[in-house]
């Protein structure tokens, strides 16, 4: 019987909500364990299939696992969408939250029950088989708040030789696309009521380009920017999926966002010794979206024990505005002797917060970033933390 036991330093879930889910910085994850049964609950033979619930996250790329029954994975720092498929049966997707907590474990049963087959062809914009062409089905909903798109990833397959594919995936409605290099399929509604089988061909077209230039304050091309395209509508049935998208700009501070589907998407810009920038509510058919950067800010200090002061080795920082209303932004490393340098950090009143394995986390006083300037001899000082330590029931009162 699985016993599911978690260990939360006391004070750090409050500060820890605040975190960007979507932050695309990438940090260690979890060990993600567990075991594909079938509905008699013994150990089955499946293809896993773990993917990304927010694709902007750098190094977060959906991944198909053969699998014996148990299984283990390594994740990067993101929420991951986890099911199972075998023969004509799939498993419903569980949506993990893997955070950047050293050592954590999570454990998962996943249980097989009767599904459908969705079978089809993938060809390009000439006619021709899409070989290899990758087929994806989700269920999407409308994020309260944000009015981006939330993607739950519920199969994965790809095309043959002659561009078919055959998912399998659990009733209800599912949204299919394909990709292949630079081409994107509409996207195609499949309502399964029951088991059995169900057709979904797929036409591969091209999309519209977003593009623009990224220049400072005083007009001087800002390199190595990175622009992502986040999509803010539901992809209707008929056109192709609005999927998040990014490029970075070149030395000219030229960037190009490709193959977009029509629709409306949210523009984030991020740069290095600049302030982050947010156009929302821009058309795919837009073409060009310049930027005009403002220069940030950094906050140097260092982490201590507040019982000696001796330094906290790489602690977990990140900062945001006093008024806890904008965006966090999370740093994912400091240095051996608790130093750290913040770097781009906007113009303003800002905290920082600290944390580390062991200790609550501790917030600074209120500092004044001033545009290019250094406020510097910022210090934490950190408690040892409790444990909460608890088992997970389900209504039924098993583990």
């Amino acid at each position: 019987m699985p016993r599911f036991s978690f260990l939360l330093p006391l004070a750090l879930a409050a500060s820890v909500a605040r975190l960007d889910a979507q932050d695309r910085l990438p940090r260690e994850g979890k060990h993600v364990e567990g075991i594909v049964v079938g509905q008699d609950g013994a150990p089955s033979k499946a293809t896993l299939l773990a993917a990304p619930h927010f694709y902007g996250v750098r190094g977060a790329q959906p991944r198909l696992v053969e699998v014996d029954g148990p299984f283990s994975l390594s994740l990067p720092v993101n929420r991951w969408v986890i099911t199972a498929h075998a023969g004509g049966a799939a498993t419903p997707p569980v949506i993990v939250l893997n955070d950047w907590s050293k050592g954590s474990l999570l454990s998962l049963r996943l249980v097989l029950r009767p599904a459908s087959v969705v079978r089809g062809t993938v060809t390009r914009p000439d006619g021709r088989p899409a070989a290899g062409g990758e087929v994806q089905a989700i269920t999407v909903t409308l994020e309260s708040g944000t009015g981006c798109i939330s993607e739950v990833t519920t199969g994965l397959a790809s095309a043959d030789a002659d561009g078919k594919f055959a998912l399998t995936l659990l009733p209800g409605v599912h949204h299919l696309f394909a990709r292949s290099q630079a081409l994107y399929s509409l996207c195609e509604k499949v309502e399964l009521r029951d088991q059995g089988e169900a057709a979904c061909d797929l036409h591969l077209v091209e999309g519209e380009t977003l593009r623009g230039r990224i220049t400072d304050s005083h007009g001087r091309p800002v390199a190595g920017a990175t622009v992502e395209a986040q999509p803010r509508a539901h992809p209707p049935q008929g056109r192709m999926p609005l999927m998040r998208a990014e490029a970075k700009s070149d030395p000219e501070g030229r960037y190009a966002i490709e193959h977009l589907s029509e629709g409306t998407y949210a523009l984030e810009l991020e740069a290095d010794g600049f302030v982050c920038q947010t156009r929302r509510d821009v058309p795919a058919t837009a073409g060009t979206v310049d930027f005009v950067l403002a220069p940030c800010g950094s906050i140097a200090g260092r982490v201590v024990r507040k019982a000696d002061g001796k330094p906290v080795p790489t602690p977990r920082l990140y900062f945001e505005p006093s008024d806890w209303q904008s965006r966090s932004h999370v740093v994912p490393t400091s240095r051996e002797d608790g130093t750290f340098v913040l770097d781009s950090v906007p113009p303003g009143r800002q905290v920082v917060v600290a944390w580390a394995d062991g200790y609550a986390p501790a917030t600074s006083d209120e500092v004044t970033v001033v545009a290019e300037g250094a406020t510097e001899g910022i210090v934490l000082a950190l408690t040892p933390g409790g444990a909460i330590r608890g088992s997970v029931f389900a209504a039924d009162g098993r583990t």
